[in-house]
């Protein structure tokens, strides 16, 4: 395994509504250092209902009133 692979920050899930969580339809691609062709990690791979889930869930926080509008910009990366 190369070094950028057991780095514990890599995560191979999908990023929605603040959770990281496997693709619905289990598929997955493969992600490759380009310098020595090693395979870093198996990423889950979107698909269409995934993709409605993340642009729901960052929609609802655009709303008024919502968590992340109430956020200080500042307090955001977290």
């Amino acid at each position: 395994m190369s070094e950028i692979a057991s780095e514990p920050t890599i995560q191979s899930k999908l990023f929605i509504n603040g959770e990281f969580v496997d693709a619905r339809g289990g598929a997955t691609f493969v992600t490759t250092n380009p310098a020595t062709e090693v395979k870093i990690a198996d990423v889950a791979s979107a698909g269409p209902e995934d993709v409605d889930a993340a642009v729901l869930a960052a929609r609802a926080q655009m709303e008024p009133g919502s968590e992340w509008q109430k956020m200080k910009p500042r307090d955001r990366p977290r």
